[in-house]
């Protein structure tokens, strides 16, 4: 009996001690991918203390992890094993050193919804944007050196001596203890942040979570057509229509000039990336609320307009999925009818232009009593080059000697872009200048073209105040037909009354509503619409 009890002690702690005796290489890469950029992050922040928790944590998941391991016999399975713990955790950490080095940027869990809400063009156009030599140096240079000193230690079977092993075996106990006193640094870890892509629901079907709301509306108020486009990826400082050196909005301005559209001057979006912008702005839903309750359960300006008695028509030319479900195209489910160019889902290599928006909205725009049309465009989004015809190949790299070289060629494609959206706005615009009609324009979100950095061209970065500035200011115009003029002079001089008031587009349902002419019963639509601070 004591003998058995003996070797069983035994064969306890030789498993106990097997991650440094057996398994020490793969100990150690564990331990530095999943702890070398956190606490780099923490001692960079000056916390010591809490450095110290995380870097028991850090230690204590190594070893666990490396414990589990060795409970197989060499061999296959055990080397499967490996792999399926290594592979998740350097793709985070490229993921994250990515961000950091050439985004400039703290991995979210916004930006590991964008991963998973995206589409495999737009993932690739996205990369292309970002990806040169640097970056691939910055990003996987770190890890192909830790994958060649693993490779070295493995081959000649570094170990620990079994003083040291016993030693390294006390800190994991310790580790365990300082752990459960502060089990919060869990949240620090990025195995937590690789649970992120797991813990993200797909966005339900909203059908099951309209809000019924009450409403007061006013029949006379609202008109017979309202409009949203929305833009993409449009800086407002790359506008023509708010002074921007190269004429990149020539026929919107002509609306300008007739005195039928009305540019506003500070308008910034809620951020940076297209998913975040649009659970802001599509419904009473803002960031600050958080998950609970989740987004789609707050009122949503198409079951507002659906109300308020209008057909509501949505046409686009982005994705209706995406690798983890695109929750914009829940929005577009709404409504009456909706058209996605090319039936583009999930897996096409195509790549249409805007123009063909207008083209599929000439034969869906129909006369109903009451009509809301929701426009999404793929506007300026990187790579810019793809946005436009080569027939709108207006601006060259020469035309921008008096910018550095390396950003010439991104400054025409990027205006290309800019004037190619103008024609199509224009085209638009243009299917509703007969009737009772009102058009609002706006973009979900800014871009840093070389404004922060003379090397960064792409989405604004929300720890960089200079790049969140030009990431978030957007242009906002409001077409008005004449017919709409001549029929609601009160709200055409409430536009005008409001075009230098500052506004953020997570209030965007209020605005809409005020132009519908309709309200909640808590007369929110008074105090938070962008056209009512003139009256």
């Amino acid at each position: 009996m004591r003998e058995t009890f003996g070797k069983a002690c035994t064969a306890l702690r030789n498993w106990l001690l097997a991650p440094f005796e057996k398994e020490f290489p793969f100990f150690v890469l564990l331990l530095v991918i999943c702890s070398l950029f956190d606490i780099t992050q923490f001692l960079q922040n000056h916390n010591y203390l809490y450095t110290i928790y995380v870097v028991a944590l850090f230690y204590l998941l190594a070893y666990g992890i490396s414990l589990i391991v060795c409970l197989f016999p060499k061999g296959i399975i055990r080397n499967i094993l490996k792999i399926a713990v290594i592979v998740p955790l350097v793709i985070q950490f490229i993921i994250e050193l990515y961000c950091k080095t050439t985004l400039s940027t703290k991995f979210s869990k916004d930006f590991a919804g964008a991963i998973l809400g995206t589409n495999k063009n737009e993932a690739l156009e996205f990369l292309q944007s970002f990806v040169g030599p640097v970056s691939i140096i910055y990003t996987l240079g770190p890890i192909l050196i830790l994958l060649f000193l693993y490779a070295i230690f493995h081959r000649i079977k570094f170990r620990l001596t079994r003083a040291l092993s016993h030693l390294a075996l006390i800190f994991a106990i310790i580790s365990l203890f300082l752990f459960i006193k502060n089990p919060s640094v869990w949240c620090d870890t990025i195995i937590e942040r690789v649970a992120w892509y797991f813990k993200i629901q797909s966005p339900p079907d909203l059908h099951e979570y309209l809000t019924h709301p009450n409403l007061t509306i006013e029949k006379s108020a609202a008109p017979q057509t309202l409009t949203i486009i929305f833009g993409e990826s449009f800086a407002r400082s790359h506008s023509s229509l708010y002074n921007y050196e190269k004429e990149t909005n020539p026929k919107i301005e002509q609306f300008l000039q007739s005195g039928n559209l009305f540019v506003f001057s500070d308008i910034t979006s809620v951020a940076t990336l297209t998913v975040p912008s649009f659970k802001n702005m599509m419904s009473t839903y803002k960031t600050e609320y958080g998950e609970s309750p989740q987004w789609y359960t707050y009122t949503s300006i198409l079951e507002v307009m659906h109300l308020a008695g209008y057909y509501e028509t949505w046409i686009s030319n982005q994705s209706k999925t995406g690798f983890h479900d695109n929750m914009i195209g829940k929005y577009a489910d709404l409504c009456d009818t909706c058209a996605f160019v090319g039936n583009k889902f999930v897996g096409t290599a195509r790549c249409n232009l805007d123009g063909e928006v207008s083209k599929l909205a000439k034969n869906i725009v129909k006369h109903h009593d009451k009509e809301f049309y929701v426009f999404h465009l793929m506007g300026s989004h990187p790579g810019f080059f793809q946005r436009y015809p080569k027939s709108f190949g207006h601006f060259k790299a020469q035309d921008y000697a008096d910018k550095p070289e390396n950003q010439r060629q991104t400054l025409a494609e990027y205006d290309n872009s800019v004037l190619y959206n103008d024609s199509v706005v224009s085209e638009i615009i243009k299917l509703f200048k007969e009737r009772d009609a009102i058009v609002v324009y706006l973009s979900d979100h800014g871009m840093d073209i070389f404004n922060s950095r003379p090397d960064y061209a792409a989405h604004g970065q929300m720890e960089n105040p200079i790049s969140r500035k030009y990431g978030t200011e957007i242009p906002f115009m409001i077409y008005t037909s004449p017919l709409y003029k001549e029929k609601h002079p009160e709200m055409v001089e409430r536009i005008k009354a409001n075009q230098n008031r500052k506004f953020r587009t997570d209030d965007l349902i209020y605005t809409i509503m005020d132009i519908a002419g309709c309200d909640f019963e808590d007369g929110s639509v008074k105090k938070y619409s962008l056209l009512r601070m003139g009256e």
